[in-house]
């Protein structure tokens, strides 16, 4: 009924006189309020989008070697053998919500230099003549790693195995990373 001629008689039923009923000025002052809300989210619209990278580092450049779409919750596998025990090694890492990488399971072949063997946190289990330690609960914010000559790391996401040897040479630096951008509505 707002911004309607309605008739005064209708309210006093004497007169026929018409008259303009205008909205309250708090409900004009709500609908413009409505309106900038609704401008502001259409331009930040689609929310936060997740890219697993892997980067080559040249210096403080860097370049995208590999991107893949994912989200929050994913997780991904890198799969290496150790350089100098020569034994299997998997690493189960999951993807959060800020950007970074958790550290959720280490698994390994046997005892070798530099892997985890009495951890603070995370249970040990050996089973599958493989040793089993998981809830580490690592974050990290990237994941360096040097191509090896002979260690054969791989990364394993989805349905997804990309050798990082197939990425650069033994002896370069490679970043594993979780890249967020914003995504805008056109």
């Amino acid at each position: 009924m707002f911004g309607q001629a309605v008739s005064s008689a209708a309210f006093s039923g004497m007169s026929s006189r018409r008259r303009i009923v205008s909205a309250p000025p708090c409900s004009v002052w709500f609908i413009w309020m409505g309106f900038l809300l609704l401008l502001i989210s259409a331009g930040r619209a689609g929310g936060v989008r997740f890219e697993l990278r892997i980067v080559g580092s040249a210096g403080k450049a860097e370049r995208v070697l590999y991107s893949v779409p994912t989200e929050p919750g994913r997780t991904f596998t890198i799969r290496f053998t150790h350089s100098l025990d020569k034994c299997p090694v998997v690493e189960y890492f999951r993807i959060e919500g800020d950007g970074t990488v958790t550290l959720m399971e280490h698994v390994y072949g046997w005892f070798g230099a530099g892997l985890e063997f009495n951890p603070e946190t995370g249970f040990r289990d050996m089973k599958d003549h493989m040793v089993h330690i998981k809830d580490i609960g690592r974050n990290l914010a990237d994941i360096p790693i040097r191509v090896g000559w002979m260690s054969g790391f791989r990364l394993e996401y989805e349905n997804q195995v990309i050798p990082l040897n197939s990425l650069a040479p033994p002896g370069r630096l490679l970043i594993i990373k979780i890249h967020r951008t914003r995504e805008h509505v056109r």
